[in-house]
């Protein structure tokens, strides 16, 4: 004990240099200045002593038992702490700075003054992963919170799901057989309701610290995860959550091998390896769906897990840090180094929060700050209890929110910089640490910073006080009917007579002699119908996030009906067979609800009830799918054959492309009306309303399904168009089942008096139903009939070749007429004729004229061209089709187009959602106006606009070579305000003032001075004029024949009333000098 360097080096013949020089390396030599009590020392060259073990040592070399390596390996890091925490020089673990700052002098071991240095995995950094693709946003349910509290109340139906990606329902219940239940009879009402909500996913919770600590249920998980029990527990776990349609399930094991728990049995060793196998095998039972656990925020309960194993395991882990109050936004506290240095992505670290507070009780009025008391002991507090769960030291932010409505109660209320945390102290002496929303915010907006997976909010219920459900009465109502297991919200509440109407009754067993009409009525299917509609649009959407499989769920648990079919998605076997009448039973059913849910499943898939469930019936959205895949080929095949014959030379840009995309909500009415036709049969007019209605249902999503094609090949595109019409198949199949109300009103139109039902048939031929093998060939040509009637004229006009109507002005049976526009050869392969009028097919080809040379000499003179025959006309005339498109069609369609827009070009392409377009696209009438929109118009009109000014022709006009020349054009941009009254011109006028001067070099000189109105052009009712509204130095002001164009057309647009229109505007028009402000009218 007395010993020194001094001493030691004398009594070797050395000196105290020789010992320092010896002991360089030396396990925790400080130098011969500082020489500790056992310390082995060298006094010669060679390696150093190997030190000696000290009793409590955990990690390091110094860990008693440690075997002593060979070679010169480095020895600090032998005995690792788990969680590759940091090991000091005593040989302890830990994760704070005391324990993970190096603070030696050089020498292995060693220390600075008044430090205790860390020796292994030192370091206070957190180790960033990559960014989570999208974060977590997770909220905890407390499932059992009607059971447990006094107040606070929330139901299942009072969460707002769109504030989350994840919701987790606490907590499941394992008996110890291992079979999974929900627990008492209100939380399972709650979880019966959690299972409807759409939107983030469904979680089941199983665990907790109770479960895993008390001395009744602790060995249940302990035990369950061990290898005899392993298989079974978690093979009825993964049932458990696929039977209820969940998505993923959460386990809180507290804490495996963990010390200083209860005085229950001690924790066995080998628990976080056993709880390890059991997640590998849980997850691989479960695949798709999740798993993630509950991780504590503290070293000592954490170091019995194997983290960098489950974190390689599990989709996330909700990291337990609800009551951390440290220097969250200062430095990165402690718990987010020990779980990210333990081997866990950061970016699976899903951080909780709490939505409660920890309260105190001070000891001293007015003192509140870290260096005051508090009263009460380690397992006591004298904080006032809580009104939710009557604890001492917990408060629901949702009593906190009613305290700081009360300012009489309020001493001091603060955000603490230090721990970004809300500070509250009322009622003289009570002190609560909380989070408010604001500091949740900013907390995980640190977070992200962090890479970390998202945050978890412990527990959403417990945030704010709630009203009572809907349709609930008050709280206590509530409870008193939930307690026994009656309905609290009145979804039991039926009407009519249906639940007493049995499967022995003549309209569930009678199909043979009762019509379906009859059998819908006389189970009072309407009363079933508008019951389970009403439970759904008062109960069950509130919660539903618009998703649609809660639609059908919440209709299936009103009729005591199959779970989990989805017959809003397209192939969806669930959703395949009808059910028997037995099916259908229990409290609050009757037989009504087969012949309901029955029709539902052909809305999704048959062309005839069938009243067993052994055999998959045929599919009615799924058969026009198949059908379009089928005619994808044969058309894909047909196109090369339509581009040699109609476009010789694609054109370089994609204008072709964008014309071809209102082929695809056109040919959704046409197209899917084949099918839904040829699908069910015609009694008298029911089924033709039906099917407007399910095409309706598809062509009003078409438009919402366009995208620019990207392709530049026409074959693929029409492809994509095929394949469009298959998508917005299964769209409007899941629209249909979203329960919107618009949705439900076309449902219920659709299934209303049994349309849908078997039943006796009055008329047998109406059975018919489509073959999809036999009908394949008239199917094909009708989607190609459709397909080329639009495309073909499209790619002419896309392509350059500007096709056109010739309103020849004769009666059909005029021999050749128009030799000066066209040549006879062109005349006869063109020729069409509608209503007794003839039309002719042109295209406007080259130049419209062309200077012919004299032979001898000098000069020459210009030639008028004549109009063309566009590409391909030969296979659409004299009895020749293309894929079932005729010239007559072309020209029929076109002309009807023209006609319907009140004889003017331009016109709308059809419109799908319109009854009668709709009807006729249903009949596969491709001369549909809106359908082929060729422009029409007189061949000197033509031919003006082909000659264009100087001989260059404005092809990009709208409707070229239809298009009238722009017209003369003098002034700026007009204002227009109504004057539109029961008095006012006819439209009908005012566009022939139009038709008479566009395109024309008119131009109206008018006086400034005395500032007179002038009208400067009229027909029938309708006049235009103008005046000046000031003197400003200009003579005279100009208007020309486009500005009074442009703004008649204008104020039709925009003021047209019963077919009247007046309107009067401000503009500025070139003045003899410069502009000058006008005033218009039309009147």
């Amino acid at each position: 004990a007395d010993d020194s360097c001094s001493s030691v080096a004398a009594a070797n013949g050395l000196t105290n240099d020789d010992l320092e020089n010896f002991n360089k390396k030396t396990w925790a030599w400080n130098g011969c200045s500082n020489v500790w009590v056992g310390t082995i020392a060298c006094l010669s060259i060679g390696r150093p002593p190997f030190p000696a073990p000290t009793a409590n040592a955990v990690c390091g070399p110094q860990v008693p038992g440690t075997k002593v390596p060979t070679g010169d390996s480095d020895i600090a890091s032998l005995n690792p702490c788990p969680l590759n925490a940091c090991c000091n020089i005593w040989g302890q673990c830990g994760t704070t700075e005391e324990f993970c700052i190096n603070t030696g002098t050089g020498v292995a071991g060693t220390t600075g003054p008044g430090t205790n240095g860390c020796i292994s995995n030192c370091g206070t950094s957190i180790i960033n992963g990559k960014p989570r693709e999208s974060l977590i946003k997770l909220g905890y349910f407390k499932g059992y919170n009607f059971s447990s509290r006094s107040s606070v109340y929330q139901n299942t139906l009072q969460d707002d799901a769109s504030q989350y990606s994840h919701l987790h329902f606490d907590f499941g219940s394992i008996t110890p057989d291992y079979e999974i239940n929900t627990g008492d009879t209100m939380t399972t009402d709650e979880f019966n309701s959690f299972k409807l909500i759409q939107g983030p996913k469904r979680i089941l919770s199983f665990g907790s610290r109770t479960i895993s600590n008390d001395p009744v249920t602790y060995t249940i998980i302990r035990e369950g995860v061990t290898d005899a029990n392993r298989l079974q527990l978690a093979t009825n776990i993964a049932n458990f959550i696929k039977k209820h349609g969940l998505d993923g399930v959460n386990i809180d094991l507290e804490y495996p091998s963990a010390p200083g728990l209860p005085a229950i049995h001690p924790r066995s060793r080998d628990e976080g390896e056993n709880y390890l196998a059991f997640l590998v095998l849980l997850k691989d039972l479960l695949r798709e769906r999740s798993v993630s656990i509950a991780a504590p925020a503290s070293y000592q309960y954490l170091k019995g897990f194997p983290m960098d194993q489950i974190g390689e395991i599990v989709d996330y882990m909700v990291y337990m840090t609800f009551d951390l109050h440290g220097q969250v936004s200062i430095r990165i506290p402690s718990p987010w180094k020990l779980i990210t240095k333990a081997g866990v992505p950061s970016n699976k670290v899903v951080v909780s929060m709490p939505s409660y507070g920890r309260s105190v009780a001070m000891a001293e009025t007015g003192c509140h700050t870290p260096d005051c008391l508090c009263t009460g002991g380690p397992q006591s507090s004298n904080a006032a209890k809580d009104v939710c769960a009557q604890t001492a030291g917990y408060i629901a932010n949702a009593e906190i929110e009613e305290i700081l409505k009360d300012p009489g109660r309020i001493n001091q209320h603060y955000i603490d910089g230090a721990s970004n945390s809300n500070i509250l102290v009322y009622d003289n002496t009570r002190w609560i640490y909380y989070l408010s929303a604001e500091v949740k915010e900013s907390r995980t907006a640190l977070f992200n910073s962090l890479n970390m997976g998202g945050t978890a909010d412990w527990a959403i219920d417990s945030a704010s006080y709630h009203n009572r459900p809907a349709n609930a009465g008050g709280w206590s109502n509530f409870l008193q009917k939930r307690r026994p297991g009656e309905d609290p919200y009145g979804v039991e509440k039926r009407t009519g007579n249906w639940t007493e109407l049995t499967c022995e009754d003549p309209g569930a067993a009678d199909r043979s002699s009762l019509p379906p009409s009859q059998r819908w009525g006389s189970l009072d299917c309407n009363h079933a119908w508008q019951d389970a509609i009403n439970i759904w649009k008062t109960v069950d959407k509130p919660r539903s996030s618009g998703e649609n499989k809660a639609f059908l769920a919440s209709i299936s648990i009103t009729f005591s009906g199959p779970e989990g079919a989805d017959c809003g998605k397209l192939y969806d076997a669930s959703c395949e067979n009808t059910r028997t009448c037995d099916t259908f039973h229990g409290k609050g059913t009757g037989a009504a609800a087969f012949l309901i849910w029955n029709s539902l499943v052909m809305v999704h898939n048959s062309s005839r009830i069938q009243l067993t469930d052994a055999k998959p019936s045929m599919q009615m959205y799924n058969d026009i799918d198949k059908n379009l895949q089928r005619a994808t080929s044969d058309l894909v095949s047909s196109v090369f054959d339509f581009t040699d014959k109609f476009l010789p030379t694609l054109p370089a840009d994609n204008k072709w492309l964008l014309a071809m995309i209102d082929l695809l909500p056109i040919g959704t009415a046409a197209i899917g009306g084949f099918v839904f036709h040829s699908w069910k049969p015609t009694r008298d007019d029911e089924l033709k309303a039906t099917t407007s209605l399910l095409i309706g249902q598809s062509t009003r999503l078409a438009t919402s399904l366009l995208d620019t094609p990207t392709q530049d090949e026409f074959s693929n595109y029409l492809g994509e168009t095929i394949y469009a019409w298959g998508n917005i198949t299964a769209v409007a199949l899941r629209d249909l089942f979203n329960g919107s109300d618009t949705s439900i009103t076309t449902l219920t139109d659709i299934i209303s008096d049994g349309k849908l039902i078997d039943g006796r048939k009055d008329n047998q031929d109406d059975v018919s139903v489509l073959n999809t093998r036999a009908d394949a060939p008239m199917y094909d040509a009708g989607i190609a009939r459709i397909v080329f009637g639009f495309a073909i004229p499209t790619i002419w006009t896309a392509a350059g070749t500007f096709p056109f109507i010739i309103d020849s002005g004769y009666l059909c049976g005029t021999i050749d007429p128009l030799d000066s526009f066209l040549s006879v050869e062109t005349m006869h392969a063109t020729a069409s004729c509608v209503d007794d009028k003839l039309y002719y097919l042109a295209s406007p080809k080259g130049d419209a004229r062309v200077f012919v040379p004299h032979p001898r000499g000098s000069g020459g003179y210009y030639r008028n061209n004549k109009f063309s025959a566009p590409p391909g006309v030969e296979f659409l005339n004299h009895g020749n089709s293309f894929k079932g498109v005729t010239l007559d069609d072309i020209v029929k369609g076109a002309v009807n187009t023209y006609k319907q827009n009140g004889g003017r070009n331009g016109g709308n392409v059809a419109d799908p959602s319109d009854a009668g377009t709709r009807e006729r696209l249903v009949s596969q009438d491709i001369t549909t106006p809106g359908f082929i929109r060729v422009p029409v118009c007189r061949p000197d009109a033509a031919f003006k606009s082909w000659l264009g000014l100087n001989n260059k022709p404005d092809t990009p006009l709208e409707n070229y070579p239809c298009s009238p020349l722009l017209a003369r054009d003098e002034c700026e941009a007009s204002t227009f305000e109504d004057q539109t009254n029961g008095g006012s011109p006819l439209v009908s006028d005012c566009k022939t003032i139009i038709k008479n001067i566009e395109g024309t070099d008119g131009q109206w000189t008018t006086q400034v001075v005395s500032k007179n109105q002038r009208q400067l052009v009229d027909f029938g009712t309708c006049k235009f004029g103008v005046e000046a509204t000031k003197v400003n130095g200009n003579i005279a002001f100009y208007v020309g024949a486009q500005d009074i164009v442009d703004i008649i057309t204008d104020a039709i647009k925009q003021f047209a009333k019963d077919g009247r229109v007046a309107a009067k505007g401000d503009m500025s028009c070139r003045g003899n000098a410069h502009g000058q402000n006008v005033k218009w009218g039309i009147y």
